[in-house]
């Protein structure tokens, strides 16, 4: 079990790493060179401008949501379950293409297809925790319990619920394409099969979706104040 890997500091040679820092100055520039290419590739169609609406929400995530969730003297908290989930994120996503690539599909389809359902993805994540876990969430204000909810290092992301969006997604993006949805299902079940293996390691490295008491050698150990112990401790099974 390991929830927090390590920190990016909030400061870097004394500048601000998040907000209106060096993370979003990098954002900016990566983000007009990436329009640039696509326009100088494929001009400025529907395609290059339905980037517009994920950059934007990336921006808007350096400039506000960052500066709110880091800790205070120590930065932003890089947690196992958070990379587990981009590590998954991204061999389901390559699985996809190649894939795809081997029928004859243009592997920027296929990825133009996996970006649509990862926003819907990671929102379905957080919902269906919030939903299910509302009492850890429910503050005196609306400001306060919303910004309970938008804080998402602390923990809180169901993988049922990121395949439930990113379903959802998948299903607009292939109707907007007039793509044939079982076959494109076809070609992306395999990567999501490995997105979820990968991220029941971070379920693991999160303390979380764990089994009953076990006294074989082999009978895994959490430690002190982690949910299993917590849990077990309150049932007296420790």
């Amino acid at each position: 079990m390991r929830q927090t890997l390590f920190y990016i500091p909030d400061r870097i040679f004394g500048w601000p790493m998040f907000g209106l820092g060096v993370l979003l100055a990098v954002w900016a520039v990566a983000s007009v060179l990436l329009m640039v290419w696509l326009v100088r590739r494929q001009g400025w169609n529907a395609e290059t401008r339905g980037y517009l609406p994920l950059l934007a929400a990336i921006g808007a995530v350096i400039w506000w949501l960052l500066p709110r969730v880091a800790e205070p003297g120590l930065g932003l908290p890089i947690r196992g379950y958070g990379t587990m989930l981009l590590i998954a994120v991204t061999s389901g996503s390559a699985l996809a293409a190649w894939r795809g690539y081997r029928v004859g599909i243009d592997p920027e389809l296929t990825i133009s297809l996996i970006f649509w359902g990862f926003v819907p993805g990671i929102l379905g994540a957080r919902i269906y925790y919030v939903a299910t876990h509302w009492h850890e969430f429910s503050r005196p204000t609306l400001g306060e319990t919303l910004a309970e909810i938008v804080n998402i290092t602390q923990g809180g992301l169901v993988v049922y619920g990121a395949l439930m969006g990113a379903m959802l997604g998948f299903g607009v993006f292939s109707l907007k394409n007039r793509l044939a949805p079982l076959a494109m299902l076809d070609i992306l079940t395999p990567g999501m099969l490995l997105g979820l293996a990968l991220g029941r390691v971070g379920c693991f490295l999160n303390g979380c979706c764990f089994g009953g008491v076990c006294d074989l050698p082999w009978a895994v150990r959490f430690p002190a104040g982690s949910p299993p112990y917590i849990q077990q401790a309150e049932e007296g099974k420790i």
